[in-house]
C-alpha cells in the first residue's frame, strides 16, 4: 500500500481510465472524510497489483517551498558559507581585538578613574585585610615603596597626578604596576590597611584625577 501523510488528507484518489490516456490516475480535491481516501488508495493498490497500470507510479506534487536547489546553487551556497566563516573570526577573538589601549594623557588632562589601595602591613585597628598586604619592597620603577606611590597601567609608569577632592592633597606618581591594574585604574600604596581603608572611605571607589607636569 502507498504511504499516507496528513498533508494529503483532503484529497481523493480516483483510479480512472480515460479514453485519451488509459490507466491515468488523477488527484482531485475532495471534501469527503479521510476514510474514503483510504478506500480509494486501497483500490488503486489492488489495481496496480493486478497488472492494471502496474508500470505507473503516483508521485505527489512537491510544494513550491520544498524545491530542491540545482547543483550549481548548492555549490554557490557552500562557497558563500565557507567565505563567511573564514572572514568572520569568533566573537571572543573579535572582542579581544577590540580591547582599547589606554589613551595617552598630558599635563592638565582630567579623567575619571577607579581607585583602590594596597599596603605593606596590618594596622592595629579592626579593618578588613583586603589584598593581604606584604607590599613592602621595591616597586616596578626600582624605588622602595613610599606614601604617594601608585600602581597604574604600565603605559603610565612615571605619570604624576593628583586626585580631585583628596583630603591628603598628595601628589601621586605611577611607580608600580600589577597584574590586575589596567586601563584607568589607580591603586594607591599605604603603609597599613587601616590607613588605606580610612582614605578609601573619604575619597570613594572612583574619582577624577588631574595629570601634572
Amino acid at each position: 500500500m502507498l504511504a499516507l501523510s496528513t498533508g494529503v488528507a483532503g484529497f481523493e484518489l480516483l483510479a480512472h481510465r480515460d479514453r485519451a490516456s488509459a490507466g491515468e490516475l488523477r488527484i482531485i480535491p475532495s471534501k469527503r472524510p479521510a476514510q474514503l481516501l483510504v478506500q480509494a488508495m486501497r483500490r488503486a493498490d489492488h489495481a496496480a497489483s493486478s497488472g492494471v497500470g502496474a508500470t505507473r507510479r503516483l508521485v505527489a506534487p512537491r510544494p513550491a517551498s520544498a524545491q530542491i536547489p540545482e547543483p550549481a546553487q548548492v555549490e554557490a551556497l557552500a562557497s558563500l558559507r565557507e567565505t563567511f566563516e573564514r572572514s568572520e573570526p569568533p566573537v571572543r577573538a573579535r572582542a579581544q581585538e577590540l580591547r582599547l589601549t589606554p589613551p595617552a594623557l598630558s599635563a592638565g588632562d582630567r579623567i575619571a578613574v577607579s581607585l583602590s589601595f594596597y599596603y605593606c602591613e596590618e594596622g592595629p585597628a579592626d579593618f578588613p585585610t583586603g589584598d593581604g598586604g606584604g607590599f613592602c619592597g621595591l616597586m616596578r620603577d626600582g624605588s622602595a615603596v613610599y606614601p604617594g606611590a601608585a600602581a597604574c597601567a604600565s603605559v603610565y609608569l612615571g605619570q604624576v597626578f593628583r586626585i580631585i577632592g583628596d583630603p591628603t592633597e598628595r601628589v601621586y606618581k605611577c611607580a608600580d604596576t600589577g597584574s590586575l591594574i589596567d586601563g584607568q585604574h589607580r591603586d594607591i600604596w599605604f603603609r597599613t590597611n587601616d590607613a588605606g581603608w580610612r582614605w578609601q572611605q573619604l575619597v570613594g571607589p572612583t574619582a577624577t584625577i588631574e595629570i601634572l607636569p
